[in-house]
């Protein structure tokens, strides 16, 4: 079975979001793919903020899209003993999704016990960790909540030099 060939961009005034997909759909966020192109060449749709659609829904049925945020959950060893070993905890990777290479993934920022930093493709974390993108929660996009890829604040910044 093949996916459906669909995208999303936002508008430029409006900020809604619309797809561009296949098969004639007369929801009024939904438009024909030529003319989801058309609205982007135009400069109507923000060329910026166009993502595929993986084909894949998260843990809420919620469908997967290239520039989402997704929650990836790992645990972090705290290796204090002299074996290698300490205390584990859990560890959520706030992770966006990309297209890299013929795949969709995600983008590690940090290591945790399961995920090394780096490009994760779906089917990589599937085999190799055994997670499935439906245990995973899309919690955002990069263009509407970029704060969420920043790191936490360190005790000696200020929340003004953070803004800068």
């Amino acid at each position: 079975m093949q996916r459906e060939i669909k995208f999303r961009a936002r508008h430029i005034k409006n900020k809604r979001w619309y797809y561009g997909i296949e098969t004639d759909c007369k929801a009024d966020s939904f438009l024909p793919l030529g003319v989801f192109w058309l609205w982007v060449e135009f400069g109507i749709l923000d060329r910026k903020t166009v993502g595929e659609s993986t084909g894949l829904k998260d843990k809420h049925k919620i469908k997967i899209y290239e520039g989402d945020i997704v929650v990836a959950e790992d645990e972090y060893t705290d290796r204090i003993l002299d074996d290698g070993t300490g205390p584990r905890e859990p560890w959520n990777h706030l992770a966006p999704v990309e297209f890299h290479n013929g795949n969709f993934g995600i983008a590690i920022s940090k290591s945790g016990d399961n995920y090394s930093s780096g490009f994760w493709p779906f089917e990589r974390i599937l085999n190799d960790i055994g997670d499935k993108p439906s245990e995973m929660e899309v919690i955002g996009n990069i263009w509407e909540n970029p704060e969420l890829l920043k790191p936490p604040m360190t005790s000696d910044e200020t929340a003004e030099e953070r803004s800068r």
